[in-house]
């Protein structure tokens, strides 16, 4: 929606589902636990999570644009129930079930504002170079986990990208930057979130044809993305740090200490602590057509 001439107004969304689930399950033998009937009960329910954009073009033309854009928090979350069910059984209350509630949550994406500014400059012969950066904020403070844990110690996040094209004739090349912190603290104690601060590069290729109606135009590109190296060491003096799950102990007959139990013991996967590194590389195909 354009509401001024350098103004354009933009609206968009992405669609989410909602679930819920009772499943229904008959176990006609006790004593046969692997011949089960189910007959599960699913509701989905569309969710629509919107996004908003603007552009602004002060000097009226595409040489200079300011945009920005904001993207509501969503999620998608399931919902259920399992109802058990016994013979000869007192439930409690007067109930005549075991009522078994369950909620998770799915794909929690936190509310984002970006700020954008690109340049336009045209060069001689034909050419012209295009420059532009942008920062984005990230409110992961209010990020919940899958069975709806609210971390206390994550915090919001800004990331930032520098980028450049250039267009000779018909071919157009460019080159772009991107760094995001992560918004994990170090994991000292009984979570064990991998997460990386990213560095990001991305370089393309664009050939265009003029044809009589119409503009078509093939795009090449290759992404590389670095996970930065992060160690994490587990501490007693973390918030939630790590219970001993086998306190030291001695033989109740003889008194004897019993070494097993000696140190701290714990099934976490995370103990002593853990590294985290990598690469994700990608490439991609465009194809477009404007008439």
């Amino acid at each position: 929606y354009h509401p001024l001439p350098q103004l354009s107004l933009g609206f968009g969304g992405t669609l989410l589902n909602s679930s819920s689930s009772d499943p229904q399950i008959y176990i006609p033998d006790a004593g046969d636990q692997e011949d089960v009937e189910t007959n599960p009960q699913i509701e989905v329910v569309p969710l629509f999570a919107p996004h908003f954009g603007l552009v602004y073009r002060p000097l009226g033309d595409q040489h200079l644009e300011i945009s920005s854009a904001v993207h509501l928090a969503s999620q998608a979350k399931l919902t259920g129930r399992g109802a058990l069910r016994f013979w000869d059984f007192d439930y409690p209350d007067d109930q005549k079930e075991l009522n078994q509630p369950f909620e998770l949550m799915f794909q929690d994406q936190p509310l984002r504002v970006s700020l954008g500014l690109k340049a336009h400059l045209d060069l001689s012969s034909g050419r012209s170079l295009e420059l532009y950066g942008d920062a984005l904020w990230a409110q992961w403070s209010d990020y919940t986990d899958r069975h709806l844990g609210r971390p206390s110690d994550w915090s919001d996040t800004l990331s930032g990208a520098l980028g450049a094209r250039i267009q000779f004739g018909t071919h157009a090349v460019g080159l772009g930057m991107r760094y995001t912190p992560t918004p994990t603290p170090e994991q000292q104690g009984r979570t064990n979130y991998v997460d990386n601060n990213r560095l990001a590069a991305q370089l393309g290729w664009r050939k265009s044809w003029a044809l009589e109606t119409a503009a078509l135009s093939l795009g090449l590109g290759l992404q590389a993305v670095r996970f930065l190296e992060r160690t994490h060491v587990k501490s007693s003096d973390a918030e939630t740090p790590i219970v001993d799950e086998f306190p030291d102990a001695v033989d109740v007959q003889t008194g004897e200490p019993i070494p097993e139990s000696f140190g701290l013991q714990t099934n976490n996967p995370g103990f002593p602590g853990f590294e985290s590194d990598g690469w994700a590389m990608s490439t991609f195909l465009t194809l477009r057509l404007e008439r």
